[in-house]
């Protein structure tokens, strides 16, 4: 952290003066009260308990003492992380609705995946935090005597966590927010279902069919930085997956997510001991079909808690889609990024600049201001479904490795934001002094640069200085104290 420097203490000992002057003026008042009173009777002036700390002592303004000087120091700091960012930056932090700095707060920068925050928010919003998606197995016609006489249609309703046990294993934090196919599974077999004389055949018409955002670069499917998109997604939409190693998996995309996905529950429907005729197909369920057994998703609070935390692509893009079908009909990534900042300025958040290319913020053409993201986490709370469900610095999600043994660990929670050009980090710190600060911080550095350690130690700086506001105060120490009473005659 950068040290202070000794002018910009001048102000903090002027300001103790004046309260010192404020002090004199209410011990005045309280002496002029108490000559005036008069003591209940029977009430004898000797029997008066010990005086307690005098009235000028600074222990009587402990709070009004520490948050001045606590905002002057922590300043100091921030303005040293400023000064130190690359010029493409903004930085805006908010504690208990005073702004303690606002550097370049209006300018839409690349946000990476804080672009994130920006989906979560609008799904909040249009669907609404307690909202589920559903996703359905039907028939042609009832099943007769446990017989389906043509296809089971599994039906995806755009949730993004489905997935079966063996996929969740795989991967190293848990437990794994998902929806559960066994479950669905076991649901049809609950129907009495015990034959079926088609196929499963997979239903993905909810959304199009685009498996990747048009202007995504072709190595993000190299990557496997997201899975193929579609309305039916079972395990990412990954055909194959293992574990490598302990923060590495080996993927396989499915080319047919739905055709995949039927293929999943055709194989636990048999596990079963149900009999199933035909091989797995994809297509479209015929109007009317008759509902065999649904799955409900996890609340859209839950599914945007696993989208910030494990900073999932896959949840994001479905995410989009599923708000450009709430808002304007079609489920499509153009749809629902033309829907968002509708929805986000009809909420009264600062859109100026917002650009949505995507909703996981893999696409460089995102745009978002500190303005926005600080006005999201405002917006929400502390407490709210986005800010309480984000990664914990030091214990979990993408925050699990970051700031471990430093005054953050376990006050800041977060989204991280990261590419070659981009490093982004923005949430809320509980201070040591027991406030809750908002901050948003973008960082992108110069073309043809990438992101440095150097970059990622000031989000350290910038965590660490939050929390430990107000910084060089011990309040204890400020507090009421009882005087030792006086020793009698």
């Amino acid at each position: 952290m950068t040290p202070r420097n000794r002018s910009q203490r001048i102000a903090v000992p002027a300001l103790l003066m004046a309260l010192a002057a404020i002090c004199v003026v209410l011990a005045v008042r309280a002496d002029a009260q108490e000559d005036d009173a008069v003591a209940p009777a029977g009430t004898s002036t000797q029997e008066t308990a010990a005086p307690v700390t005098p009235v000028l002592s600074a222990r009587r303004v402990p709070r009004v003492v520490a948050a001045p000087v606590g905002d002057q120091a922590l300043r100091t700091d921030l303005d040293a992380i400023v000064a130190s960012s690359p010029a493409d930056s903004c930085l805006s932090v908010q504690r208990s609705g005073e702004t303690v700095i606002d550097h370049r707060s209006d300018s839409a920068l690349v946000p990476a995946s804080n672009q994130k925050l920006v989906t979560g928010a609008a799904a909040l919003i249009q669907l609404g935090p307690d909202h589920v998606l559903t996703t359905d197995v039907s028939a042609a016609t009832p099943p007769v005597n446990g017989v389906i006489s043509g296809d089971l249609y599994f039906v995806g309703g755009g949730d993004p966590l489905l997935a079966t046990d063996d996929y969740i294993a795989v991967f190293e934090s848990q437990p794994q927010i998902h929806s559960d196919m066994e479950a669905l599974a076991d649901a049809v077999v609950a129907a009495g279902v015990t034959r079926v004389e088609g196929s499963v055949v997979g239903d993905e018409s909810r959304y199009d069919a685009m498996r990747a955002v048009p202007s995504w670069p072709e190595r993000y499917a190299e990557q496997n930085a997201s899975g193929p998109l579609s309305a039916l997604s079972v395990n990412d939409g990954f055909a194959s997956y293992r574990k490598v190693s302990l923060m590495e998996l080996d993927v396989t995309a499915s080319e047919d997510p739905a055709l995949e996905a039927a293929a999943v529950l055709t194989g636990l429907l048999r596990e079963r001991g149900v009999e199933i005729v035909g091989e797995p197909l994809s297509g479209v369920a015929p109007p009317g079909a008759t509902v065999v057994a649904s799955l409900e998703s996890q609340t859209i609070s839950e599914i945007v808690h696993e989208m910030n935390s494990e900073s999932d692509n896959t949840t994001a893009e479905l995410l989009l889609k599923e708000i450009g079908l709430a808002r304007r009909g079609e489920g499509t990534t153009t749809a629902g990024a033309a829907a968002v900042p509708e929805i986000l300025a009809e909420a009264g958040l600062p859109v100026n600049g917002l650009v949505v290319a995507d909703g996981s913020g893999l696409d460089t053409g995102n745009r978002v201001s500190c303005d926005l993201l600080l006005g999201i986490l405002l917006a929400d709370g502390a407490e709210g479904p986005l800010s309480s469900n984000l990664s914990v610095a030091g214990q979990s999600g993408t925050l699990a490795e970051r700031f471990v043994g430093t005054p953050a660990e376990g006050r800041l929670t977060a989204k991280t934001g990261s590419l070659n050009e981009v490093t982004a980090l923005s949430g809320w710190v509980l201070s040591e002094g027991g406030q809750n600060i908002a901050f948003a911080y973008v960082v992108n550095v110069p073309d043809g640069a990438s992101v440095s350690g150097e970059d990622l130690a000031l989000q350290t700086e910038l965590g660490v200085a939050l929390a430990l506001w107000p910084e060089g105060i011990d309040v204890e120490a400020l507090a009421p104290v009882s005087m030792p009473e006086a020793a009698e005659d």
